[in-house]
């Protein structure tokens, strides 16, 4: 549930990149799905036009009839996007854990519940994203947050 505190909790940095859009969920050939849009419309948004996104301030008074806002990664924000996949619903797994301590972010429980979404200050080097449960964007992906905090480490999000 978004409350003052959640809102908050998320970094003024994060809140200053107008990378924001709304997202609801859908059903799609029998699967819910989070599809974005563009704030204050029923038109989709996409994670490369970037004149389909608002400011955070706009993107949180346009959330009505929307699930949560996403936030769009690209390689000009330096903000990375981290996916831990199936950390544990009640207790965080030792190895997701390890994560969190070691990287200064904003962090929040997945929409499944099951996982961990991670946003820090840093950048990626060329090569692999993905190993095993643990997924890094730095562009074309729209991380959906779903107003359960987990973990912040420093205000200023520089991955050490």
């Amino acid at each position: 549930m978004l409350t003052a505190s959640v809102v908050a909790a998320i970094p003024a940095e994060l809140k200053s990149i107008p990378h924001w859009v709304t997202w609801r969920y859908e059903t799609r050939k029998g699967d819910k799905t989070k599809v974005p849009f563009t704030t204050g419309t029923n038109q989709r948004a996409s994670s490369t036009n970037s004149s389909t996104w608002s400011n955070f301030d706009v993107a949180l008074a346009g959330m009505n009839g929307f699930d949560g806002l996403g936030w769009v990664a690209t390689k000009d924000a330096a903000i990375v996007l981290i996916d831990l996949d199936h950390t544990g619903a009640d207790q965080i797994a030792v190895w997701a854990q390890r994560i969190l301590e070691r990287v200064p972010s904003y962090a929040e429980r997945s929409p499944s519940g099951s996982g961990i979404h991670i946003m820090a200050r840093a950048t990626l080097p060329p090569g692999k994203r993905k190993c095993g449960r643990l997924e890094m964007y730095d562009e074309k992906k729209i991380f959906h947050l779903h107003w359960r905090p987990h973990h912040r480490h420093s205000s200023d999000h520089r991955a050490s």
